[in-house]
């Protein structure tokens, strides 16, 4: 069969080859031309053969045989077509034009291309049957889609034979076609199914590629928590190892101590112990140990108390115990995990504040001197826990003791040599505490004088005035060893500052008395001055003035003018010094004077004193200003004084202004939380340059011809201001005027009462 192995063809069908191929324009041609229908006999095959006369019996036969084939023929399920060599449709078999729709005379004698065949595969199958009738290609199925006349399509499958005659020449071609719609349907649902399982598998892939990847990251993450978990337990257990100075693990009813480690503090154990209670808590602790165990035990709770406890060495400490209750997964305690850490120094500490506090009321009473000083050394001495203690004063070679506390006075005596006690001198030259744990053993200390007391350590604490020693605190103990740490040196510091201060407290006291009755014997004499110028010094005067008056009135006619001036001035001269006397009187009398407070209407003032000025010079063109509700709290004699001195310099120095104003009033200054009040003019003013003179007595800045006066009415005025709490200060430029400010301090009480 040709297309199978090596096909040889016969002569026949070379040239039938070569004919369809010598054709093949021509069948090109026909995929764009509708090939022309041929009139061809359309009958079957089998009838194409007419029987001859002499044939009859074979005929007879033949006819019974085609009409056996024809039959065979109509119930074939496959569609055939018979071509010859030249592709020429020479037989059509009945199923094919039911299968298609044509009828055998549209077909018979059509060549390639076919009316079957859809304009979309024309080339396609030109190309297959070339390679199948060529012998190029074995004659395989061809799936074709073929056209119905009605224009719809048909799927089949087209498979070749070749027709040869008696002597086994090819001399055409038997086309078959089986309709597969059905099947080509179910490929296309199959495809399709595919298709729609494949695109899930591909769905379901990328979810699983995202469920795995979460997957992937929720087991990196549990890695690393775990990891992390682990990390942070070994630093917890080290933290906690390295912060406490004790780890221990109770039974969960605290019957039983499992483990206790500690770091030279108390006895530890690796066995479970009983009896740990008694072992390690200090008997007065043990009660309020059990209330609080027991609470957390109730509650489940964490257990957290200071208690003290019984230390390595023998002695009493104090520790911080905290202990945490481990639960299984039902919520029942499986065990107890608990800390403590040495706290011994930090209530030390606090203990020694507590006993400053004390002692800096002690320092701060007004108790005698010495009966301080005893009461300090004996609260020192037993916040220290020691138990003597002596304050040795420096003497120019040698110490005096001034007090004792804890041994007999007869048995250290009143004086104490260098040599004796080295170092408390080495405590004075250094200016800082001396601590001597184990004076036996010291070389700073007289060993043979400390055994002499029996004392085991000291700490020696200078008392300082700059850099001159003043005495020191020696604190003895003579029961053991004692270790000073940092809260006996901060204590021993405070104490020596604190001391300090008391002494030049004390000695500041002691100058101010002194200072005090000074004053008080200068207040004496100055009032003797007063009585002397008020008494002895004015009666001259008024003997001197009565003689200048007779003499006027007797022998007045008898003195010439150049005679009458000099009586006048010294009759003059007489009345000034008695002002100058007033003056003096009036300043010492505002410094004794008591003062009583009330309130006080300094507008109502003010307005009564403007009217008895205006009654001095009725003629006078002048106006006040003044401020209406100001009222204050003082003494309302000495600030109406204030007021009358204030606005009467106002009144005499703008004597000279044809139109004078004078102003009373009150203004906010920053940085003054009280009103400040003023009294304004604008008379001759003065040079600035002299303010700070204005307000001391007897300064004047004009003559007595310009403008009459003492110099004593500012300087009054200033001394009042100041003895209420307030200050007085002018501001002036000369020939514009001036203007004086004087604060009080706030009323202590509503002054509209």
């Amino acid at each position: 069969m040709p297309g199978r192995g090596t096909p040889r063809r016969s002569q026949t069908q070379t040239a039938g080859v070569r004919q369809l191929e010598s054709a093949e324009p021509t069948i090109k041609q026909h995929l764009a031309t509708p090939m022309k229908r041929s009139h061809v006999s359309q009958a079957p095959l089998t009838e194409q053969v007419e029987p001859t006369v002499d044939d009859r019996p074979a005929s007879s036969a033949r006819k019974g045989e085609l009409t056996f084939r024809q039959s065979i023929e109509n119930r074939l399920l496959s569609g055939i077509t018979v071509v010859d060599l030249e592709g020429s449709i020479i037989y059509v078999n009945p199923t094919f034009c039911k299968m298609t729709g044509w009828e055998a005379k549209e077909l018979i004698v059509a060549k390639p291309p076919y009316l079957f065949w859809s304009d979309q595969e024309r080339e396609h199958n030109m190309r297959a049957l070339l390679e199948v009738m060529s012998g190029e290609k074995a004659p395989e199925g061809l799936n074709l889609r073929l056209q119905k006349k009605n224009g719809t399509y048909l799927d089949v499958l087209m498979t070749f034979s070749e027709l040869k005659d008696g002597a086994g020449n090819t001399i055409g071609w038997v086309h078959s076609y089986n309709d597969i719609s059905a099947l080509t349907e179910k490929e296309e649902e199959v495809r399709g199914l595919n298709l729609q399982l494949e695109q899930q598998v591909v769905e379901r892939t990328a979810l699983l590629q995202k469920e795995n990847e979460f997957l992937r990251r929720e087991i990196e993450l549990h890695r690393s928590t775990e990891k992390a978990l682990r990390d942070s337990e070994k630093r917890f257990r080290a933290l906690v190892t390295a912060s406490s100075d004790v780890v221990y693990r109770m039974s969960p009813d605290w019957g039983e101590m499992r483990t206790l480690k500690e770091r030279g503090f108390v006895p530890d154990t690796e066995t479970p112990i009983t009896d740990w209670l008694l072992r390690y808590i200090h008997p007065d602790d043990q009660k309020k140990v059990m209330a609080f165990i027991k609470k957390a035990l109730r509650t489940k709770s964490v257990f957290e108390l200071e208690h003290r406890v019984l230390r390595r060495d023998g002695t009493l400490g104090w520790v911080f115990s905290r202990a945490v209750p481990l639960l299984d997964a039902h919520g029942d305690v499986v065990e107890w995990f608990g800390t403590a850490s040495d706290i011994t120094e930090r209530r030390r500490a606090d203990e020694l504040r507590k006993a400053l506090s004390g002692i800096h009321l002690r320092l701060s009473s007004d108790a005698e001197q010495e009966e301080i000083m005893e009461n300090v050394l004996e609260e020192a001495a037993r916040a220290l826990d020691c138990e003597s203690a002596v304050i040795y004063l420096r003497a120019k070679t040698n110490w005096t003791v001034r007090h004792v506390c804890g041994l007999p006075q007869g048995l250290i005596g009143t004086q104490v040599s260098d040599e004796e006690e080295s170092h408390v001198l080495l405590a004075i030259n250094t200016g800082d505490p001396v601590a001597i744990e184990d004076a036996c053993n010291d070389e700073r200390v007289n060993r043979q004088h400390i055994e002499r007391y029996g004392i085991r350590s000291i700490l020696v604490v200078p008392v300082m005035r700059g850099m001159a020693g003043l005495g020191v605190f020696s604190f003895n103990f003579h029961a053991s060893v004692t270790r000073f740490t940092s809260s006996y040196i901060n204590f021993s510091r405070y104490l020596a500052t604190a001391t300090s201060l008391a002494l030049q407290r004390w000695s500041l006291i002691e100058g101010l008395r002194e200072r005090t009755g000074e004053l008080e014997r200068a207040n004496v004499e100055l009032e003797a001055f007063a009585h002397t110028v008020s008494h002895d010094l004015r009666n001259p005067l008024v003997a001197t003035r009565g003689f200048c008056q007779r003499l006027a009135e007797r022998q007045g006619e008898r003195l010439d003018e150049k005679g009458r001036h000099y009586l006048r001035r010294i009759d003059e001269g007489c009345q000034a010094m008695d002002k100058l006397i007033e003056g003096l009187l009036v300043l010492s009398r505002l410094g004794k004077t008591s003062m009583e407070y009330a309130p006080v209407d300094l507008s109502g003032l003010a307005q009564l004193i403007a009217d008895d000025l205006r009654m001095i010079d009725p003629d006078r063109d002048a106006t006040f200003v003044l401020g209406t509700d100001l009222k204050t709290e003082g003494d309302p004699v000495l600030l109406r004084s204030v007021l009358q001195n204030l606005m009467g310099n106002a009144w005499k120095f703008t004597g000279r202004r044809s139109k004078a104003v004078i102003e009373f009033g009150s203004s906010k200054i920053q940085g003054i939380p009280t009103p400040v009040y003023f009294v304004r003019d604008n008379g001759c003013g003065f040079d600035m340059t002299f303010a700070e003179k204005i307000f001391k007595p007897f300064q004047r800045f004009h003559s007595a011809k310009e403008f009459p006066g003492m110099g004593i009415g500012l300087a009054s005025a200033c001394k009042i201001v100041e003895r209420h709490g307030g200050r007085m200060w002018a501001e002036s430029e000369l020939g514009r005027g001036t203007t004086v400010f004087f604060s009080l301090p706030p009323p202590l009480r509503d002054v509209e009462a």
